[in-house]
């Protein structure tokens, strides 16, 4: 399956009942206008109503891991440089 690919069957019978409406697949309910990201190790349905917040969410979650993750990067990162790192993670209040 590739970008822009109707994903359908070769085989069977299939047919639209409804459109537009809340449906469960795999247990999974998603309702309309909501983003579904699923992969072989899962899925993440994300409500329509939670999009909106979810760019700064993710700029937020961004920026508090560069607290940890820009020292562990740099030259001579040892456990010191840990502590005061996960130290300013644990002020940032996340």
């Amino acid at each position: 399956m590739g970008a822009g690919r109707p994903i359908n069957r070769k085989h069977g019978f299939v047919h639209v009942r409804d459109v537009d409406q809340p449906v469960s697949v795999m247990g999974v309910q998603v309702s309309p206008n909501d983003i579904v990201h699923a992969y072989c190790h899962g899925d993440v349905v994300v409500p329509y109503d939670v999009i909106e917040k979810l760019a700064a969410a993710i700029q937020k979650m961004q920026a508090t891991e560069q607290l940890i993750l820009t020292p562990a990067r740099g030259k001579n990162f040892g456990f010191a440089a840990f502590e005061k790192a996960w130290s300013d993670f644990e002020k940032s209040g996340v």
